[in-house]
């Protein structure tokens, strides 16, 4: 059997290929490095709980909507939030380490806290 076109076979193939080929950085403009530097975090999870200790009383999030209603979300509350639907996931969806989840919903503060 093949998996690429013309019958030959790739075993090693991860599906990940034209991702890890990284094309978008032939847009960068001159002088933009396509690596951020080391943040000292191993995971987004890592980097919301540092940005809790740090700034954890501080605006966040904030949605400004028409009617003129606001609402803030401060970086402790995120942390919390964070913490609570991985929780979630774990224990009551039963993910593990490793599985891979996609969240679809529109660009909202209460969405953003899903990271």
């Amino acid at each position: 059997m093949s998996d690429k076109p013309g019958g030959t076979s790739n075993a090693s193939a991860t599906g990940f290929e034209a991702y890890d080929a990284r094309p978008w950085t032939k847009h960068y403009a001159e002088g933009i490095e396509p690596d951020l530097e080391n943040l000292g975090c191993d995971h987004l999870g890592d980097l919301v709980s540092q940005a809790s200790r740090e700034f954890g009383a501080s605006p966040a999030f904030t949605t400004c909507l028409p009617t003129g209603t606001t609402g803030t979300l401060t970086f402790a509350q995120v942390d919390r939030l964070t913490d609570q639907f991985a929780a979630y996931l774990r224990h009551e969806l039963g993910l593990k380490k490793g599985d891979r989840v996609a969240i679809s919903a529109q660009p909202r503060p209460v969405v953003s806290s899903s990271t």
